[in-house]
């Protein structure tokens, strides 16, 4: 699932991104967003069952009320991906980077 990635490597007082994927309305194409950036890994879940290779079932992150109904509904209703961040990016601020779309993708990597 979600933690797959990054999540066997999140420890806490790390600070990590959210990155969704989802299907605007009206589009034809989906769509991924950075939504959530350095947000502040508090505590880990358990690691879950032998069959989840030990990876990490929960984090708490530390957010504002309006952020954790946010992501309460990307969680239900987006794909979505933790990108674990570098201590040295910690202090940096993000640039806004737009939306990837397979047309924008397709252009930047010249892949199709």
């Amino acid at each position: 699932g979600e933690l797959v990635g990054a999540g066997g490597y999140i420890q806490p007082d790390d600070r990590i991104d959210m990155l969704v994927s989802y299907q605007p309305k009206g589009a034809q194409q989906q769509a991924t967003r950075t939504t959530f950036t350095n947000l502040h890994v508090i505590r880990v879940g358990p690691a879950g069952a032998a069959n989840t290779r030990g990876i990490t079932s929960s984090l708490t992150v530390i957010v504002t009320l309006k952020q954790a109904e946010d992501l309460k509904w990307a969680l239900d209703n987006t794909n979505y991906k933790f990108v674990l961040k570098s201590v040295k990016d910690y202090d940096v601020p993000d640039p806004d980077t737009g939306a990837t779309t397979m047309d924008s993708f397709t252009n930047t990597y010249h892949v199709r």
